[in-house]
């Protein structure tokens, strides 16, 4: 996203996810927040908002590391038919906060 960034728009990543990282091999939680601070740009921001739903899920903290290493929001539910809610709130909060004149 940082190659394609557009300072006029809102630039934010929505991930959905179960909340686990159960993926062998992958990215662990300190490599990936290790990669987001060498990549992040305070004047090109990307918060990331993660939406983590299902019954299984149990713990927020990794998904709330991430937002706040991005400036975004973490959110879980357990119904994901509230996931449309969620997303407009979390976009709504994103625009309200956007400095003046980036609108």
């Amino acid at each position: 996203m940082s190659r394609t960034y557009k300072p006029d728009r809102s630039n934010v990543i929505l991930m959905l996810t179960d909340g686990d990282n159960d993926n062998p091999g992958g990215l662990g939680l300190d490599e990936l927040l290790s990669q987001i601070d060498s990549l992040a740009s305070p004047s090109r921001p990307i918060p990331i908002i993660t939406i983590a739903f299902g019954p299984d899920v149990q713990n927020l903290e990794p998904l709330q590391q991430i937002a706040a290493a991005t400036g975004g929001a973490a959110y879980m539910t357990e119904d994901p038919t509230e996931i449309g809610q969620i997303f407009v709130q979390a976009f709504s909060l994103r625009i309200a906060e956007e400095p003046e004149g980036t609108e």
